[in-house]
């Protein structure tokens, strides 16, 4: 289990976000107010319009997350070990490492460990860890998710 899941478990997940953000997080995860996931298709069913588009949405924008944090990791594999309870910590790391990727783009310097281009989309040599996640799943996550859905 993830180390940021389990302390927003376990105390609370004001202390992360707020009450106000949230992340996006694949269908193994639990909904959440501050982590949300796909929806899930139901048992002999299918979803309907609304949930796919959110789920496109979701994954269109996950999809461009993850190709732009593999970027800087590969330039910068530190941020792989990056442990911080502060989000605005993490902002400002993360804001750090893009001025100091966009440098670098600028003045040519385009090499970095473990991440290449193929079909257009950008990939990363790593290692994914099968978590089991509580599927407990919160209420206020479901409307937030819920009104994000009607919004889209």
């Amino acid at each position: 289990m993830c180390k940021l899941y389990k302390q927003c478990r376990d105390y609370g997940s004001a202390l992360f976000f707020y009450n106000r953000f949230h992340i996006l997080g694949d269908s193994a995860y639990p909904c959440m107010s501050w982590l949300l996931p796909p929806y899930k298709k139901p048992a002999g069913g299918d979803l309907g319009a609304s949930e796919r588009r959110y789920n496109y949405h979701h994954s269109s924008t996950r999809t461009v997350i993850e190709n732009a944090f593999a970027l800087l990791k590969g330039r910068w594999a530190r941020l792989k070990y990056v442990y911080v309870r502060d989000v605005g910590k993490v902002s400002d790391i993360v804001i750090a490492a893009c001025v100091l990727h966009n440098f670098c783009i600028i003045n040519h310097d385009t090499d970095w460990d473990d991440v290449y281009e193929e079909d257009g989309r950008i990939h990363m040599a790593v290692q994914r860890i099968d978590a089991n996640y509580d599927r407990v799943e919160s209420y206020e996550g479901r409307i937030k998710m819920d009104n994000i859905r009607r919004v889209l």
